[in-house]
């Protein structure tokens, strides 16, 4: 019984985090979301239109954002093999209820992975928005997709961006030539 539950505590961690990764939702939003299950108190996968809604119809909004995005190919065809595996949450139990917390899952996987305890499950959040910057993601998308302001996104993970300064840098570049140009023929 040991292994059987330890494998498939091992398995609800795969998913919160390749969940996470791919949606940049934070942990309580990803634990709570269902597949091809509209609620009212809680965020769903819609695996026919390729969608995510973050938080129920019922749920009132709070500072910490959760807004309706697309689900990106990569998780929406995991969602699907795990909808047709009988799933009907992203991370359930063994009996298919909703898991409501993976603070245990998460310290073993931490420790399996030798990192220290200031690598939280929220760390993922900012890994999928540094990914999206590092990846050429705009600022307005990164900040619709991932619920967050166009100002944290500027001030926090802009400078990942390939596109970050480029128009100055390709401005100074026009200029700086054009300027040695024209004094080594003189």
């Amino acid at each position: 019984y040991a292994p059987a539950r330890s494998r498939w505590a091992a398995a609800v961690i795969q998913r919160f985090i390749l969940a996470s990764l791919y949606t940049g939702t934070r942990k309580s939003a990803t634990l709570a979301l269902a597949i091809d299950q509209p609620s009212a108190h809680a965020g769903w996968i819609d695996t026919e239109r390729g969608v995510i809604y973050r938080m129920g119809d019922s749920e009132s909004v709070t500072n910490k954002r959760r807004s309706v995005a697309r689900c990106p190919a990569r998780l929406l065809a995991h969602v699907r093999r795990w909808k047709f595996l009988g799933a009907m949450y992203v991370c359930e139990t063994a009996g298919g209820h909703r898991v409501k917390d993976i603070k245990k899952g998460w310290m073993r996987a931490r420790k399996i992975a030798n990192l220290g305890p200031e690598v939280t499950p929220h760390i993922l959040k900012h890994t999928a928005i540094t990914w999206a910057m590092q990846n050429g993601s705009s600022k307005e998308d990164a900040a619709s997709f991932f619920s967050t302001s166009i100002q944290t996104i500027e001030s926090t993970y802009w400078h990942h961006s390939p596109y970050c300064q480029s128009s100055t840098v390709d401005a100074l570049d026009k200029r700086v030539s054009r300027t040695f140009r024209g004094q080594l023929t003189k």
